[in-house]
C-alpha cells in the first residue's frame, strides 16, 4: 500500500491513443471504409484494388493530412466550410446596395 506521498501520478491524460501512427479513430474509419469496400468490391475483378488499395490511400492521406495539426482538425474544417460565410455583428445598412452601384459605375468609369 502506497502513501500518497510516494504514489505514481500519470501524464499525458490527455494524449490521443495511436496505432501506427495514426489516431486510433481514424484507423476505425478506414477499417470500417474496406469492410464497406469487401462488401461492395469484394467478389469482383477489382477486390484487390479497391478492399486493400483505396483503404491504404486513405490511411496514408490522413497520416500526412494530419501531421502538425491540432486535435480534431478535420472535424473543425468540415464544420467550417458547412456553415455560412457570412457573418454581421448589426444590421444590413439600409444604403448598402447604394454604395455597391457606386463602387460599380466607379469602376466602370476608371
Amino acid at each position: 500500500m502506497a502513501s500518497l506521498h510516494s504514489s505514481e501520478i500519470h501524464r499525458h491524460l490527455e494524449s490521443q491513443f495511436k496505432i501506427l501512427g495514426i489516431n486510433a479513430q481514424d484507423l476505425l474509419l478506414v477499417l470500417i471504409f474496406a469492410s464497406i469496400m469487401n462488401v461492395l468490391f469484394g467478389q469482383t475483378s477489382l477486390n484487390i484494388i479497391m478492399v486493400f488499395v483505396l483503404p491504404s490511400l486513405l490511411a496514408g492521406v490522413l497520416l500526412l493530412g494530419k501531421r502538425n495539426k491540432p486535435d480534431d482538425f478535420l472535424k473543425h474544417c468540415v464544420r467550417f466550410h458547412q456553415q455560412a460565410g457570412f457573418y454581421s455583428a448589426g444590421q444590413y445598412s439600409k444604403t448598402l446596395q447604394q454604395r455597391k452601384q457606386h463602387v460599380i459605375k466607379t469602376i466602370k468609369l476608371s
